[in-house]
């Protein structure tokens, strides 16, 4: 809490308890004052003894007044000796923290002077230093640039000499190269004749043997279409055989009988009908959620359906694999209705 807060909240606690004197002294007075009107107003009748009783409540009350002004200026009294303690206290600390403060601030400048000496004089040693280096740099520079400089006059005179005795060499090569390639090119463009007219008489042999190799190809991909179509044609005709062989009213009264057998019927559901799809898998077990794709108008029969289908484990399935694995893939349809 900061000390503005703090002095403000005494204040207020000051000003509360000097209100409460100050009503209680009040309230005191107020009724002493009341119970001497009522005395004044009904002395005729009163008699002696009620006399002495007034006058002793007055007294006690006068001592309540006093007893309780005392006991709230007493309280006052604490209350103010310790805010003052907590002033002094707040106060001392303060003094202690800006002492510190002060000695953390001096101690912090006096190693920064001893920093930046250090650092100064490192910097000084750093340039000398840096100076007598560059001056090295420079005289060594001077003297590889004076013997590069010879060298380069001795390597020009000696490319020059190079270069014209080359001059010489290929000139006198480039007479022979011209007759050598003079000749050269007559014989290659005698060899590039013959070999365009052998490459023109092979690129029409191979032309006509791809073209009967793709005319080959053609009649072998169209007899294997063909076959694979009537091979497929087949397979399907005798696995639809099998389907039908197999999906016979046998087997579907099964399929009902074994999930009739797990149909909770509603009361009063005569009449009523519900169509419901559902998955399964080849072995029979059904998967996915079913789905009621006709309602019969009744919410309870056709949860009673769901929950048949629901609580079913598996289905009687065929033993024939292409009829299992028809049925896993199409699913299954039911329609439920009451027997009685």
């Amino acid at each position: 809490m900061k000390r503005e807060t703090q002095d403000r909240w005494i204040n207020i606690s000051s000003g509360l308890l000097t209100a409460l004197v100050i009503i209680g002294i009040g309230y005191f007075s107020f009724t002493s004052y009341q119970k001497i009107q009522q005395a004044a107003l009904n002395e005729n009748a009163a008699k002696i003894s009620d006399e002495n009783k007034i006058a002793k409540s007055e007294r006690i009350d006068t001592k309540e007044v006093e007893n309780e002004l005392n006991r709230l200026a007493e309280e006052k009294r604490l209350e103010e000796a310790r805010i003052a303690a907590e002033k002094a206290a707040r106060e001392k600390a303060a003094r202690e923290k800006a002492e510190a403060e002060r000695k953390a601030a001096e101690k912090a400048a006096q190693e920064k002077l001893v920093r930046e000496k250090a650092e100064q004089e490192r910097i000084i040693a750093e340039q000398k230093a840096a100076e007598k280096q560059e001056a090295e740099k420079v005289a060594a520079e001077k003297a590889a640039a004076e013997k590069r400089a010879q060298e380069k006059l001795a390597q020009e005179k000696i490319e020059q000499e190079r270069i014209a005795t080359e001059k010489k060499q290929a000139e006198e090569k480039a007479t022979q190269e011209k007759a050598e390639a003079e000749r050269k090119a007559a014989e290659k463009k005698a060899a590039e004749q013959k070999a365009a007219e052998e490459k023109l008489a092979q690129e029409k042999s191979e032309k006509e043997r791809l073209e009967k190799e793709r005319i080959e190809k053609e009649r072998l991909a169209a007899e294997k279409k063909e076959a694979d179509r009537k091979a497929a044609e087949a397979k399907k005709t005798e696995e639809e055989s099998r389907i039908a062989a197999a999906l016979n009213s046998e087997y579907f009264s099964q399929v009902h009988a074994y999930l009739y057998a797990l149909w909770i019927t509603p009361p009063g559901s005569y009449g009523l009908s519900t169509t419901i799809q559902f998955k399964v898998k080849e072995d029979g077990t059904i998967i996915g959620m079913p789905i009621i794709i006709k309602e019969s108008g009744n919410e309870e029969f056709d949860n009673s359906v769901f929950v048949a289908i629901m609580s079913a484990e598996k289905v009687p399935m065929p033993s024939d694999p292409v009829v299992r694995k028809y049925l896993a893939k199409e699913g299954f349809e039911i329609t439920y209705r009451p027997t009685n």
